[in-house]
């Protein structure tokens, strides 16, 4: 099927979009995909947003998987870090109690030293 939009294979407002044969994991791929392979904003910062929005959510697999995906696409662990503290600034300190230690605990088996000035 040819895409007829950015957005999906099927447009953004194709009537086939509210067809049920197309499954919701079908429009989740393809919104995936379109995410991640338009390259305007790189990578790197798409997946330290991720980590924001994880986070935000209190999604402990998704931060893990973003926080190893933003590494591999060259994001340093103090750029990590400061997302990290971003976030606790616009969510509150719970936040940081369920979730980040184990993110910090993460990057320092990554090889970063020891984080004291959390």
């Amino acid at each position: 099927m040819e895409h007829n939009s950015e957005f999906s294979r099927w447009g953004y407002h194709h009537p086939e979009t509210y067809n049920l044969r197309i499954t919701h994991q079908e429009v989740i791929e393809d919104y995936y995909e379109v995410i991640y392979t338009n390259d305007v904003i790189p990578k790197k910062y798409k997946y330290l947003i991720a980590v924001s929005t994880g986070l935000m959510a209190e999604h402990k697999p998704k931060i893990m998987v973003d926080t190893k995906k933003a590494l591999k696409y060259g994001a340093t662990p103090e750029e990590i870090k400061e997302v990290l503290r971003m976030t606790i600034w616009w969510c509150g300190a719970p936040t940081k109690v369920k979730i980040v230690p184990e993110v910090l605990k993460y990057l320092q088996e990554k090889g970063e030293p020891e984080i004291t000035d959390f």
